[in-house]
């Protein structure tokens, strides 16, 4: 009996082993990038919903990383998040980023700049956001005519984009 006892056990520890979950695979750069590159090839599409579930995979997974910082701002830019794709970008230069000169940085910034006193008004699929004054008139209509032609073509294509739609107006061509 005593020489089956160490068979037992090695057969009994090789069992317990095999039934534990493996352990959890720590994410990679080569990782990191795959996600950055589905959200990009996403964004060239168009296909924001799967832009944005890579930025939050992304920031999950690489909170802190440069690259995940720039490419998350690109989609925060995207959603119209102006602001949020700001800060995204200062977190990046902090690191240690310098891509200041780059005109997609320029626009963001540029962007986040001219819009951040804008008003919104929100319909179902648009938010229409302006700066106050003269054009406030125009949100309402504006608010109107696109959703009456989202449902036109929702009925006509079988198809409409699932996420709100940012339209801005601009006070003049010179922003």
């Amino acid at each position: 009996m005593t020489r089956a006892l160490p068979a037992l056990l090695l057969a009994f520890v090789a069992t317990t082993a095999s039934a534990l979950p493996p352990e959890p695979r720590t994410p990679t750069v080569a990782d990191e990038l795959k996600l950055i590159r589905a959200a990009d090839e996403a964004l060239d599409v168009w296909d924001l919903p799967t832009a944005v579930a890579a930025a939050e995979e992304l920031e999950k997974k690489y909170p802190a990383g440069t690259d995940s910082l720039e490419m998350r701002a690109l989609v925060r830019f995207h959603e119209g998040k102006y602001q949020d794709a700001v800060k995204l970008l200062d977190a990046a230069s902090a690191k240690g980023r310098r891509t200041d000169q780059s005109w997609m940085v320029k626009l963001i910034r540029n962007t986040a700049k001219v819009t951040q006193h804008f008003k919104e008004k929100r319909g179902e699929h648009f938010v229409v956001r302006y700066e106050p004054g003269p054009d406030e008139m125009l949100a309402d209509w504006t608010l109107a005519t696109l959703e009456a032609q989202r449902a036109v073509l929702e009925k006509e294509l079988g198809y409409a984009p699932p996420e709100i739609v940012p339209i801005e107006i601009y006070p003049t061509g010179d922003k």
